[in-house]
């Protein structure tokens, strides 16, 4: 109902599918109805549907090599009417990607702030601590 147009529009009703569930459905190829994009000249901030990051796995220890670091993935759960996520390391602006995307990045050392921000503004931050090591 946010920044719907005063004519012009269509009421439909969709069925709510889980992030987890659509990520399932997803990876398994299984066809399922996507909510349309939302209009994208809204500047209303959602409240519900956060994103939820499942990996690397918040509080997380994490082991790289020191010679040769292993890039770790990043992955997150989203409502399924986001079209694109936005990935943060350290506050600072990592990649976009559509949801169910593998994108993967090398970690510094030390403690980590990953953060997922959708294309509704919601965001979820989560912190791990990385540690290289002699492999």
């Amino acid at each position: 109902m946010h920044c719907r147009p005063a004519a012009g529009y269509k009421k439909k009703y969709y069925p709510f599918i889980a992030a987890d569930m659509q990520q399932w459905m997803e990876d398994n190829k299984v066809l399922y109805t996507r909510i349309p994009p939302h209009n994208p000249a809204c500047e209303a901030v959602f409240k519900e549907g956060i994103p939820s990051i499942t990996a690397p796995k918040s509080g997380g220890e994490y082991f790289i090599s020191s010679k040769e670091a292993t890039p770790l993935q990043l992955r997150c759960e989203v409502s399924n009417d986001v079209g694109k996520v936005f990935w943060y390391i350290n506050n600072q602006f990592y990649k976009s990607a559509t949801p169910g995307t593998a994108v993967f990045f090398t970690p510094p050392e030390g403690p980590v702030k990953i953060s997922c921000t959708d294309d509704k503004g919601r965001n979820r931050d989560i912190w791990i601590t990385v540690k290289k090591v002699a492999l």
